[in-house]
């Protein structure tokens, strides 16, 4: 069975954000969002504006091809 590009999102975000080595809170404040709302964007609840998918892409120095699973490339150290 195919993963959603929620799913795949969410998973990709988390693992981003991991990396970083910030909290769930830390990121939720950064995006300006609570934190149920961003739990909600690693759980591929629900996904981010283009703007904030953007500004997440920056702020983990990934793609956002990466972030969506439109790619395999790990992010760049």
């Amino acid at each position: 069975m195919e993963k959603t590009v929620e799913k795949t999102f969410g998973e990709r975000l988390k693992r981003a954000r991991q990396d970083a080595g910030i909290t769930q809170q830390a990121a939720a404040d950064t995006f300006g969002i609570s934190l149920r709302g961003y739990c909600r964007w690693e759980k591929g609840e629900h996904v981010p504006s283009y703007s904030t998918l953007a500004a997440m892409a920056r702020r983990f120095n990934v793609s956002a091809d990466h972030l969506l699973g439109l790619d395999d490339e790990a992010p760049a150290d």
